[in-house]
């Protein structure tokens, strides 16, 4: 089963990979050349054990943690980490930006780590600290955006672009993180660059949009898109276009789409969202789709369309209807695919930007009409609340992105995280914010719009974080991970929505309200090894890479056996699980309890089984260390197996709780109660009820398994 899940996985990534540029290692570039915004990584697996827990593969400081609980509120660490690989070695480059701190603080540096070996990172380069750019009476604001990578220059390896607020775009050499070319707008900037080859001349363009600060005391020009060569023209300037918009465009990177593939004569549509204007206010809020018309001129001078909804228009006749009081905004990257029925975007937005729980999600067809050439829109659906546990939340999805969840001979669903860090309906300046009526939420809704599933958080939330979906364990299916503002856990689910582990973020400091985390996660293969890995931040200053066991982490291990029968498990990772292979010398076949003995070829982690030896001996097995396991039990007598650290039987947790009836038993010769879990061994158990036994030892860190039933 697991081979022909695979193989449906393999054949959907082969389709999905078109709309991705092929690499030679899995990186990790969305929302910056996944011109769909994703969020999903087709190419590679991760190594995570099944069942299992991610390992720490490294930890590295690069800014200091907020000084208090209140700094939270403008520590404004949320940029997602471009994946990519710099310097040409076969492995990814982790790609840095902010925070943006408080004045006279360590800030906006653009830092590159590079991994030295499976298990630590150093500097690519010396970190890049630009002048801030352009003053209006503004605050002090620095780079923190998410950068992108293209080629700037005349060197073969990827570069750097990235923006800072005060309206400047710099291009920074991959290599040796010296500055290539440097752009001012003038502009207020709250975005990261876009990279597309708009008008398919085999020249990728920087796409990024403009806003513009609510504080009235600030004077920069007004909101615009703005398109620019990616390669340094010292003659002529980086500009191509610069279109203006009557409202604020913020906390976007536009997506791209290509409405008319087939003639070629338009250039691929850019697709973003704008605020209201909330000075008046009015509901001008709008989803926007900008193209040139490449039969008349190039790129440069061809006529921009502008094609347009409103979000009040989107949201007509549905549950998440615009009320008359609530001024809509638009701030987040939409994603765009196509489900069978036609390209849709699909994305978040705020009914009201003075209070989080008006956000709404929603979809809208997107097509182009030949004869009045133009842009059509046709709303499919818009949610306000979503019933988790027979209550209804409001969506509260004002930042993250959707993605997209690819699922084995099942409807691909659209997944997303939202939430609220207080009880204050408006909390767009409260980044990392938490008090106990922090609420949040994890779900995903079928191409219709129907809620596929959904998981509800008590006093954790205000999401910020972009969901990221990738196969990560190899188990033939995708998984979808997500980290917490409040709080700041690290999850990973399951393509159902079960929950398969968390890890907890923010732990190199004393103080709780550095566990927080609002940058999204980003997946990649850092280190080489043909595996996928994890990187993650939190409000500690630290970036953490996630990942399967380290390749130097592989050990050779001896268990020892007696004569006769003896009680045996499979206590590492192994490649190949054969009985034959894991116990060569063994006289009979291996037998596991399953209500009855049952004899298996096959044998897996987590279960016991009967094994006779011909005198006592030594079994050598080669391997990954396991920290942790969750074992299935059954009510009445069950056999387990062990990890690769004793437990003590003390410490074992168990769901339902204290769902052990009695002594646990061992078996040398005989039977005795047991104190501890030894490593190849196995041992009887009595459960109370149907449910799981979970094995952690101390080597597990800050990962926890959820204790429920799987």
């Amino acid at each position: 089963m697991k081979q022909l899940l695979s193989l449906i996985v393999l054949l959907s990534s082969i389709i999905l990979s078109l709309s991705f540029k092929e690499t030679a290692i899995a990186q990790w570039q969305m929302f910056h050349k996944d011109e769909r915004h994703t969020g999903l990584v087709t190419e590679g697996v991760g190594n995570i054990p099944l069942n299992g827990l991610p390992s720490k593969r490294w930890e590295f400081k690069v800014a200091e943690p907020p000084e208090s609980n209140e700094g939270t509120r403008t520590y404004r660490f949320y940029s997602n980490f471009p994946l990519v690989d710099l310097d040409g070695n076969g492995s990814a480059e982790v790609i840095i930006t902010g925070p943006d701190l408080e004045p006279g603080r360590d800030r906006g540096k653009l830092q590159v780590l590079t991994t030295t070996s499976a298990t630590s990172a150093t500097y690519l380069w010396t970190p890049f600290e630009g002048n801030a750019g352009g003053d209006w009476g503004c605050s002090d604001w620095f780079d923190q955006y998410a950068a992108a990578t293209v080629n700037c220059d005349d060197e073969p390896n990827p570069d750097i672009v990235l923006s800072a607020k005060r309206g400047v775009i710099r291009a920074i050499s991959g290599i040796s993180g010296a500055v290539i070319w440097e752009y001012t707008s003038n502009r207020f900037t709250e975005a990261g660059p876009m990279i597309a080859d708009l008008d398919r001349d085999g020249v990728s363009e920087i796409i990024i949009v403009m806003g513009l600060p609510i504080n009235t005391g600030c004077t920069p020009d007004g909101p615009a898109l703005i398109i620019l060569k990616s390669q340094r023209d010292t003659l002529n300037g980086q500009l191509i276009r610069e279109i203006e918009f009557p409202n604020k465009l913020d906390s976007e990177e536009p997506a791209i789409v290509d409405l008319n593939p087939l003639g070629g004569s338009n250039s691929k549509t850019i697709v973003f969202g704008s605020w209201s204007n909330i000075n008046l206010p009015d509901k001008s809020g709008s989803l926007y789709a900008v193209w040139f018309d490449l039969t008349i001129d190039s790129l440069q001078n061809a006529p921009a369309r502008i094609d347009s909804i409103l979000l009040e228009q989107i949201a007509q006749g549905t549950d998440g209807e615009v009320q008359s009081e609530e001024i809509p905004v638009f701030r987040s990257s939409p994603m765009i695919w196509n489900f069978g029925d036609g390209e849709t975007a699909i994305f978040t937005w705020m009914g009201d930007f003075t209070n989080i729980t008006s956000s709404r999600i929603s979809a809208v067809g997107l097509s182009y009409n030949q004869i009045n050439q133009e842009v059509e829109f046709t709303p499919k659906w818009t949610t306000w609340y979503i019933p988790i546990d027979t209550v209804s939340w409001p969506v509260m999805d004002w930042k993250p992105t959707v993605a997209l969840l690819p699922r084995p001979g099942r409807d691909t669903l659209i997944v997303s995280a939202g939430g609220r860090g207080s009880s204050l309906g408006s909390q767009s300046g409260d980044y990392g914010y938490c008090t106990d009526s922090a609420i949040g939420w994890v779900g995903a809704f079928k191409p219709n719009g129907e809620i596929a599933w959904a998981n509800r958080y008590v006093n954790e939330g205000n999401i910020r974080s972009s969901c990221a979906v990738a196969d990560i364990d190899n188990d033939g299916r995708y998984e979808t991970m997500v980290a917490f503002g409040c709080r700041g856990m690290f999850r990973c689910y399951d393509d159902s929505g079960n929950m398969k582990w968390e890890y907890q973020l923010g732990t190199n400091s004393s103080n709780e309200w550095t566990q927080r985390s609002i940058c999204s996660p980003s997946i990649g293969d850092v280190d080489g090894d043909g595996s996928l890995e994890v990187i993650v931040s939190a409000f500690d200053g630290y970036v953490t890479c996630l990942g399967g066991p380290a390749a130097s982490s592989l050990v050779t291990r001896n268990y020892p056996v007696n004569d006769k029968w003896n009680l045996v498990s499979v206590p590492l990772q192994v490649t190949t699980n054969s009985k034959d292979s894991l116990f060569p010398t063994a006289q009979s076949g291996a037998f596991a309890f399953q209500g009855t003995y049952i004899e298996h070829g096959v044998l897996e982690n987590g279960v016991g089984y009967w094994l006779k030896f011909n005198g006592n001996q030594k079994i050598q097995m080669t391997g990954y260390e396991i920290h942790s396991d969750s074992i299935d039990v059954f009510e009445g007598w069950n056999l387990i197996g062990s990890i690769s650290s004793p437990v003590q039987i003390s410490s074992i947790l168990t769901e339902p709780h204290d769902n052990i009836d009695g002594n646990m038993f061992e078996y040398n010769n005989g039977y005795r109660i047991a104190s501890e879990i030894e490593p190849g061994k196995s041992y009887w158990v009595k459960a109370k009820h149907d449910g799981t036994i979970y094995l952690i030892s101390t080597m597990a860190g800050n990962t926890k398994i959820k204790l429920s039933k799987k």
